[in-house]
């Protein structure tokens, strides 16, 4: 399943912390020798505590690779067997299955007399019917949260206008509305198999299971209610604000959470807890290994190719893991995304497609926010089409939901308070060649031929400037304690100098 790759790539961090270790004895070793004993002191003490804090790292990242391993071999007495491994492995592709696709927004719907506040989740019912999750008159800004991460604003009290909107998928009437005085701060809604109704709210770090939809849901109180009220937290009984929920008919479930932890969990239908997996990530970008998360945003399940699908939204990327177990298989990112995905939903109508939409990048206003859509093909995950509102483009998309059977597409947008319905049609495959694909740039499950190669090269970087430093650090002692002795030395003896510490 490409697990060698994490592997391969936690030896690779390794070896740079070692050089890291290698470099620090050496640089503090040398410079030890043009210091007297208080200030060679001083600088043992600097070079024990830089030590120690490489090894921590060291030893931090050895538990990552056990941690990896013991999430491949934990079988949770469910079998690999039938996944066919071959199928996310071949590069030898030179052809590619595309799909023309139509998509079209609906306009007129829903019934513009409806209104919103930032609409964060959308889902649909095993009727179609629409799910719309939104926060009325509450915003999430930068003085939401406390630095420990509880909402600021408890003591205003929940929403006291109804945040769930249930409505048609054909006439976009309102069939019922609820969820008043119930939640402080909407994100995720899913809506399982049996209808119930799952929801999560990031202010009360909690996630909600309620029944399916009856002819009162004044009073609805939760089937099930997991973590704590305004407390978060990283134990295995606490979130800190959880972002989605995905069901399998099974009734096990997955939560993404979230914000803070950058995990994910896996439950019983009953909440015990299964499985979980998932660390924070230092940096975003294509370097970042697999398992590793920066805002795990949203969750959709491939039923028929038994995977869980994350929105790792500040990686710019979709991770697929096996929902059996949680070994990792392939991810999908590519600049015809974005490079900040915020929602992916997929749908197994016409051999598999992932719908996704991404968002702005902080600090550009200039990229393109648009919806994608991701051709599931074994060999290579192609981008085939993009997707917009007429006559307008999206502002802020947060959510994104498609039907099974792959005719209806549903996004939700946050600061222009709305949510956008398309028909998509028109459906066929051909064969071409893959520069005829729209993009040149294709989504492979893991290019394992470039991060080795670029890592490396950052070792070697990173080794040459920390030297550089090194030596530059190690004249101006040499030049100060030529000041301190009253003699004043000419570049080329503290050149000399410099040449004879590291020779």
């Amino acid at each position: 399943m490409r697990n060698h790759n994490s592997c391969n790539k936690c030896k690779l961090y390794l070896l740079i912390y070692f050089i890291y270790l290698f470099i620090y004895f050496f640089f503090f070793n040398c410079l030890s020798f043009t210091c007297n004993n208080k200030i060679k002191m001083k600088f043992n003490i600097v070079k024990h505590t830089a030590t120690i804090s490489v090894i921590i790292i060291i030893f931090s990242e050895i538990l990552m690779i056990h941690s990896v391993h013991a999430v491949n071999k934990k079988d949770l007495n469910y079998k690999n067997d039938d996944v066919d491994i071959n199928k996310y492995n071949n590069e030898n592709v030179n052809f590619a299955e595309s799909t023309n696709i139509e998509i079209t927004a609906v306009s007129d719907w829903p019934n513009k007399k409806i209104k919103f506040g930032h609409v964060s989740g959308v889902s649909l019912d095993t009727f179609g019917n629409v799910y719309v999750f939104h926060r009325d008159n509450r915003v999430w800004d930068m003085n939401s949260f406390f630095p420990n991460n509880t909402f600021t604003e408890a003591d205003l009290g929940p929403i006291s206008n109804p945040t769930v909107a249930v409505i048609h998928p054909k006439s976009g009437e309102l069939i019922i509305q609820w969820g008043q005085n119930m939640f402080y701060l909407p994100h995720g809604i899913t809506v399982d198999f049996e209808n119930n109704v799952w929801i999560t709210d990031v202010a009360m770090h909690q996630v909600f299971k309620f029944s399916p939809l009856m002819k009162s849901q004044s009073s609805k109180i939760p089937i099930l209610s997991l973590g704590t009220k305004f407390l978060p937290g990283s134990s295995l009984s606490l979130f800190c604000k959880p972002t989605a929920v995905a069901v399998l008919p099974s009734g096990e479930f997955f939560v993404s959470d979230g914000y803070c932890n950058s995990r994910i969990i896996k439950f019983a239908p009953d909440g015990t807890v299964l499985l979980t997996w998932g660390r924070s990530t230092l940096t975003s970008g294509i370097l970042v290994p697999e398992y590793h998360f920066s805002v795990p945003h949203d969750l959709t399940i491939a039923e028929d190719k038994n995977l869980v699908c994350v929105s790792d939204r500040e990686n710019g990327r979709i991770q697929c893991f096996l929902m059996t177990n949680g070994s990792f298989i392939f991810q999908i990112q590519s600049p015809e995304i974005g490079f900040r995905v915020f929602s992916a939903s997929y749908t197994p109508a016409n051999g598999g497609l992932f719908f996704v939409v991404n968002g702005l990048e902080p600090g550009k206003f200039s990229n393109v926010v648009h919806g994608s859509v991701v051709d599931f093909n074994w060999d290579r995950f192609n981008v085939i089409k993009r997707f917009q509102p007429a006559n307008t483009n999206f502002e802020t998309p947060h959510d994104v939901c498609v039907s099974q059977n792959g005719t209806e597409l549903y996004v939700t947008e946050l600061n222009s308070k709305r949510i956008w319905k398309f028909q998509i049609g028109n459906v066929h495959r051909n064969s071409v060649q893959i520069s005829d694909l729209l993009t040149s740039s294709h989504i492979q499950s893991q290019p394992d031929d470039e991060s080795p190669n670029t890592i490396l090269m950052a070792v070697f970087i990173t080794a040459v400037v920390i030297c550089f430093a090194a030596v530059l650090l190690a004249a101006a002692v040499i030049y100060s304690k030529a000041r301190t002795r009253g003699r004043s030395r000419s570049l080329e003896d503290l050149l000399y100098d410099t040449k004879n510490i590291y020779n």
